[in-house]
């Protein structure tokens, strides 16, 4: 059965033995009740797992040369559930799309970790988050651009995620 807002509302007030209401905005109890289900239906709503909240969308890319593989989520995205990195070489023309792996932090860190900053096409570079310093060593790979205008960056990754 489906309840409308006020109905919703007014059975909780019902059963708190509170004052009876014609609309949700009658008394400042009625507008509390009113808050508490609204975040409670944004809850049961943000944990279902509803195509209809999920958007493809293109992550920001870093404007700094010396940071190629920093990449940003638009604020308005909650959670990622896959991600997918355009690995094509120069030397090729076809994209070649490949998932990406979640890393727990300490294999992330043991893996970085393993590259040589003596090589030549090895770099490092700080990235500063809530005051905290993370210093991230990169493998340096061409890759060939052939990204829609609307795509900022040479390395492109499309997610499927929730809002």
């Amino acid at each position: 059965m489906k309840y409308t807002l006020l109905e919703l509302t007014q059975a909780v007030l019902s059963s708190m033995d509170s004052d009876e209401i014609n609309s949700i905005t009658d008394t400042p109890e009625s507008q509390q009740v009113v808050a508490v289900l609204k975040t409670v239906y944004d809850h049961i709503i943000s944990r279902g797992d509803l195509t209809s909240n999920k958007i493809l969308f293109n992550l920001a890319a870093s404007t700094d040369v010396n940071k190629p593989v920093l990449m940003t989520k638009p604020t308005n995205i909650d959670r990622m559930e896959w991600l997918k990195y355009n690995t094509v070489l120069a030397a090729n023309t076809d994209p070649d799309w490949a998932e990406m792996v979640y890393l727990p932090v300490e294999d992330f860190m043991e893996y970085t970790h393993q590259y040589n900053l003596s090589e030549t096409n090895v770099k490092s570079f700080n990235y500063v988050s809530d005051g905290f310093v993370f210093t991230f060593t990169i493998e340096m790979i061409t890759v060939l651009s052939i990204i829609p205008a609307s795509m900022t960056s040479q390395l492109s990754s499309i997610l499927m995620i929730m809002l």
